[in-house]
């Protein structure tokens, strides 16, 4: 295996274990988290409780489905193009809370996923290798 093809793997894997960790936690307190989230958005430009309150519970199940896809290397461009768009949408909400320190976190993210959709490379320890030969 070539250098590119382990650092895209050992990348995949671990931005999928990181997602799907987020969401595996979540889900069985995933009431608590929503109304979490929506005391933290309620004095913000965007503190309507039922928009946070789906956000919430959806990003939960984002974030658990997408981690399991880029663990096992199911669509795995689409997978950190998701990742990506949903980086976009915390970016947004913590630009609205005027949480700079945690948006500066979130762009570490971002920058990741960069590298992992520019170095993109299908390896055969993947799905989508199983079924591009089928």
């Amino acid at each position: 295996m070539e250098n590119k093809q382990l650092a895209f793997l050992l990348g995949r894997i671990t931005l999928g274990i990181n997602f799907a960790a987020h969401g595996f936690i979540r889900l069985p307190k995933i009431g608590s988290f929503s109304e979490g989230m929506v005391t933290k958005f309620q004095d913000s430009v965007i503190g309507i409780d039922s928009l946070i309150s789906v956000f919430a519970h959806g990003l939960v199940f984002a974030e658990l489905l997408v981690g399991i896809a880029l663990l096992i290397g199911f669509k795995t461009r689409a997978s950190l193009i998701v990742t990506s768009v949903i980086m976009m949408m915390l970016i947004f909400g913590s630009s609205m809370l005027e949480d700079w320190t945690l948006v500066g976190s979130q762009m570490i993210y971002v920058i990741f996923i960069y590298l992992l959709i520019y170095g993109y490379t299908e390896t055969k320890y993947s799905f989508d290798n199983i079924l591009s030969k089928n």
